[in-house]
């Protein structure tokens, strides 16, 4: 988790500096994309299942700062962008937003209800029919929990009355 949390903050530190002068499959904004996906769709939930690792990881990410030697390039055309200072510091900002907004999972995750229910979404191998009531329980369940304690995590969606679209 911690590398690819290292890889999201490398691409955009990278976009800032070297700016992409085309769009399309020479764009690094693919690769952010699915990092991005990879990210929601499989780590994070399996990692916020694991308190500790999710506390070392966050501890990790802190330290890192995003780094190149003098005459490195991008894969990727690109155009004149910002200092390497100016992207190192956007990057600092960016560790931090991801450090902080990953510590409120911690908060959740305190919570051993929270955590059980969290641990439904995060088994892939149930695959039975009843799977589906109890990925609707858990997220009942995690949702009271995060509005009991005003933190909005994404991992739960929000409850629709019947027959509201």
């Amino acid at each position: 988790m911690f590398f690819l949390w290292c890889g999201k903050v490398r691409l955009q530190f990278e976009e800032s500096v070297f700016p992409p002068s085309d769009k399309g499959g020479d764009s690094p904004a693919l690769a952010l994309i699915a990092i991005d996906q990879l990210l929601g769709q499989s780590f994070l939930s399996k990692l916020y299942t694991s308190p500790e690792s999710h506390r070392r990881a966050i501890a990790r990410l802190r330290d890192y700062v995003p780094d190149f030697d003098t005459g490195y390039r991008p894969w990727w055309s690109y155009k004149a962008g910002v200092t390497k200072a100016e992207a190192q510091l956007r990057a600092k900002r960016l560790v931090s937003n991801l450090a902080d907004s990953s510590a409120k999972i911690l908060e959740l995750t305190a919570n051993p209800e929270y955590l059980a229910s969290l641990k439904v979404y995060a088994d892939d191998s149930d695959k039975s029919p009843a799977r589906a009531a109890r990925l609707r329980a858990a997220n009942a369940t995690m949702w009271r929990i995060e509005q009991e304690k005003k933190i909005k995590s994404a991992l739960t969606y929000r409850p629709r009355a019947l027959g509201t679209e």
